[in-house]
């Protein structure tokens, strides 16, 4: 088990791991983890002066390492470049249709490139930024699976899960009363989606039903983003109260294995 204790000034936003390596985005910049070695490797500032600037998540190709931040999207070569030099790294929003300001996302799904921006995304086709599909209420995760995008949707006391294609129509629809009520964070293995909600804990989704799971913990304590990756899960938790109540933000990163 890998765990990064914050500081209170520091959040843990999301995780992406490519070639034995994990990216973990946060409100200091890219933190990298060598998994192999279970040590961080270096940490990125990019913000336009080197400062540092809220990076909420990273995506890799063969060809560049994107990164959605306070600043808007970004970019920097792969294997040509030193990453950790904020001047490597090309500003995107603003540019062929997609507006500037805050990016929250952005992901590979079918080798294609996404982007979140103002609870629309975005998808890069012909050179330019294509509106693909526009939600409603507060979004709290949008990932990739194999199965299509994974959209967490809140809305007052109702909540959905949104599975999209890549041209932003709706495939699945997962909606309960209980289950998704504010859902925070999804994964789908093995024909099943684990949705993990803020009010109603962790529940599964197989076959057209949902099935409640209650470990032995605190019902809130590992609401953070959750990825599957090889055979670990990696989740950010978060602080609990006296009260065993939930912090408001997630503030470890742990790796679950064998």
């Amino acid at each position: 088990m890998i765990s990064i204790s914050c500081l209170s000034a520091l959040i843990l936003w999301s995780v992406s791991c490519r070639n034995g390596l994990a990216y973990v985005s946060s409100s200091l910049g890219i933190i990298v983890v060598d998994l192999k070695k279970n040590e961080v490797r270096e940490t990125y500032k990019i913000g336009s002066n080197g400062d540092t600037t809220s990076v909420y998540a990273v995506a890799l190709n063969g060809e560049y390492l994107y990164a959605s931040t306070a600043e808007g999207l970004k970019r920097c070569p792969t294997g040509k470049v030193n990453p950790a030099d904020f001047r490597n790294w090309e500003p995107l929003s603003g540019k062929a249709g997609l507006p500037e300001g805050p990016t929250a996302q952005v992901l590979f799904y079918q080798e294609e490139l996404f982007v979140v921006q103002n609870k629309t995304l975005y998808r890069w086709a012909e050179n330019s930024w294509l509106p693909v599909f526009t939600g409603a209420g507060e979004w709290k995760q949008v990932e990739a699976s194999n199965n299509g995008i994974l959209v967490c949707e809140a809305s007052g006391v109702s909540g959905r899960v949104r599975v999209l294609d890549r041209t932003g129509n709706t495939r699945l629809l997962l909606q309960d009363p209980v289950y998704t009520r504010s859902p925070s964070s999804v994964i789908h293995l093995r024909d099943t989606y684990w949705i993990a909600d803020g009010e109603n804990g962790l529940s599964a989704f197989q076959d057209g039903a949902f099935t409640p799971y209650h470990p032995n913990a605190p019902q809130h304590a590992t609401l953070g983003p959750a990825l599957f990756t090889g055979q670990a899960l990696w989740m950010t938790t978060q602080d609990i109260n006296q009260n065993e109540q939930p912090a408001t933000t997630p503030s470890v990163l742990l790796r679950f294995e064998n």
